[in-house]
């Protein structure tokens, strides 16, 4: 059979193979075989033949990249995090593995790593969040007593971010107290106090829940709150100004209906305010859950509720919670106090429209 040019020519290109060269000048279309087998023999003549790694070489590979793969997926960074450092990673491994093969001809594996990379961060990751979602689901029903269902959801769901360990972190405290509480105790039937007493902390906590107050404790007939922690508001002094304001306007109400619905007289509630440095966490040993504050700010609160006494005022605010106060309207100065326990005088404002004040 006589071959003709145009037999030849195609099978010339039947004979073309995509090679590292593809994307060089006079290789676009292919290599042929031909020059292919050219360079395999140069290659091997020359003693620069390709090499592969040993089985001992990919597994350490490939355990380093699971060990990498496992401190990922455990780190608590966010999602934003992981991603850079996974291109950054994957970026460096195959620049490394074109270098190693451009100098020592030898052929790093790639798949091995990468899927025990992969795989590991998936599974840890995985069992991280798992671990994640019970402590949130922990924190959650122990902190159920102390605040607002919804901020318990939020922390459960992990929308909210918590703070449980202790540490030193700038609140603002608020502190309650019931006036002539002894003698509404003493003067009061068993089966009016009860519900009279009950009706008044259950308004109390509806206004604490709706501005998201963290109960700290009871104090007989008063309550000490914080704002600020465990969950992160940068507005902790906006939320106690205007939860004291709505504490007040509940308690004027209710004076008026125990008087009116049962005849008796029912103190005012008054109020300290002051915001600082406080070292807030969980206390109390390892078998009782007490999320707590110690500190300065913590006394300078509740002097300033007891100075209310003395000055016959309702609510009583530092001026370093009027510092940090978007809106300081209905303030009016109440002077500077001489407190019992502090060691400096403390400046502070009282509310223009509080029940007892006198705004003239």
């Amino acid at each position: 059979m006589t071959r003709t040019a145009g037999n030849d020519a195609e099978s010339l290109r039947e004979d073309l193979h995509v090679t590292p060269l593809h994307y060089f000048a006079g290789h676009l279309d292919g290599t042929p075989g031909v020059e292919v087998h050219a360079h395999a023999l140069t290659q091997l003549i020359a003693g620069s033949a390709v090499r592969l790694p040993g089985l001992p070489l990919v597994l350490l590979l490939a355990l380093l990249a699971a060990a990498g793969g496992a401190g990922l997926g455990r780190s608590a960074s966010g999602w934003g995090y992981a991603v850079r450092w996974l291109l950054g990673g994957s970026t460096a491994v195959v620049i490394i593995g074109w270098q190693v093969m451009a100098q020592f001809s030898l052929m790093l594996p790639m798949v091995a790593p990468f899927t025990a990379f992969a795989l590991s961060f998936f599974v840890v990751s995985q069992v991280a969040a798992s671990d994640l979602a019970a402590q949130r689901k922990l924190y959650a029903t122990a902190l159920e007593r102390y605040l607002a269902p919804q901020v318990v959801r939020r922390i459960e769901d992990g929308s909210e971010p918590v703070q449980i360990g202790a540490a030193m972190r700038e609140i603002t405290v608020l502190f309650t107290d019931l006036e002539n509480s002894s003698i509404f105790v003493a003067d009061t039937p068993l089966e009016k106090f009860s519900p009279i007493i009950n009706g008044y902390f259950d308004g109390l906590f509806e206004v604490l829940w709706r501005h998201e107050a963290m109960l700290d404790k009871m104090t007989g007939d008063g309550v000490v709150v914080l704002f600020g922690a465990p969950v992160l508001h940068a507005d902790h002094a906006d939320r106690a100004l205007a939860c004291a304001r709505d504490i007040t306007r509940f308690a004027q109400q209710y004076r008026q209906t125990v008087l009116r619905e049962h005849g008796i007289a029912f103190g005012k509630t008054r109020i300290g305010i002051h915001s600082g440095e406080a070292l807030v966490g969980n206390f109390g040993g390892e078998r009782r859950f007490n999320y707590t504050a110690y500190g300065q700010t913590v006394v300078v609160a509740a002097r300033l509720e007891a100075a209310n006494k003395a000055l016959g005022s309702t609510v009583l605010v530092s001026t370093a919670t009027v510092a940090r106060l978007r809106d300081a309207s209905g303030l009016v100065s109440a002077g500077t106090l001489t407190l019992k326990g502090v060691d400096k005088e403390i400046a502070a404002c009282t509310l223009a429209d509080a029940d007892g004040v006198d705004s003239t």
